[in-house]
């Protein structure tokens, strides 16, 4: 872990939202707010750019925590290192704990659309769960992923979804390895209130291809092809 991770780490797990967070939601903001360091906050955000997307600027979110990294930054190459670390968290402490729960959102990377939550109902499921949902049983024979992943080869051209072929198992190796590149690779996520309802949680890759749960991950839904206009979150 490097110095401005366990900087943020420790003062994350100090303030208040320590106990509204899981640990796979501090994990992810902490590394949103070092990517954002490293690059500059959006806008620009990463495709894909769904029709009616709302997401605002995260500049003023992240200016406070740039401002406080930015000191701890220039302490490192003076011999104050050490106690401008322990003078920081008190600083970082204070950044989180004047965040509310859109704020929050917005940081970890949620892309908002008019229909998207905004409470702590949006906090997205860990990775773990969203796995586990993948494999529950469609029937005696294939798990409800397998099952999703067939009925979308063919609906594309590109060759994203892969050829049709192969025992359940194989089915299901192939369609989770799908799930896996979405979970780690994608570039868009949303907790937002389907047509039908319902809270899904939905991750895109750059591509627009993706995938979507119920909100708290316990069952998976199905795949996504890009920018359907059926499948349009709004």
């Amino acid at each position: 872990m490097g110095k401005k991770e366990e900087l943020l780490s420790q003062s994350l797990q100090e303030s208040r939202l320590a106990d509204m967070l899981q640990d796979h939601h501090k994990k992810l903001l902490v590394l949103k707010i070092l990517e954002y360091d490293s690059m500059g906050p959006p806008p620009p955000f990463p495709p894909p750019h769904l029709p009616g997307e709302t997401t605002p600027s995260l500049h003023h979110l992240f200016k406070p925590f740039q401002e406080v990294l930015s000191f701890f930054e220039n302490s490192l190459k003076t011999s104050l290192e050490k106690e401008s670390f322990q003078d920081l968290v008190p600083s970082l402490k204070d950044c989180w704990n004047t965040l509310d729960m859109a704020s929050i959102l917005l940081l970890m990377g949620q892309r908002l659309t008019p229909a998207s939550l905004q409470t702590q109902e949006a906090l997205p499921p860990s990775p773990k769960r969203l796995l586990q949902s993948c494999m529950e049983p469609y029937n005696s024979q294939i798990s409800v992923v397998g099952r999703a992943w067939e009925k979308h080869i063919g609906r594309r051209d590109d060759g994203f979804w892969g050829v049709l072929q192969g025992s359940s198992r194989e089915k299901e190796e192939h369609a989770l390895q799908i799930v896996q590149t979405i979970l780690e690779e994608g570039t868009w996520w949303n907790i937002f209130i389907h047509l039908s309802g319902k809270a899904v949680f939905e991750k895109r890759l750059a591509s627009g291809y993706g995938a979507r749960w119920t909100h708290n991950g316990d069952s998976f839904i199905g795949f996504l092809d890009p920018l359907e206009i059926e499948e349009n979150p709004l």
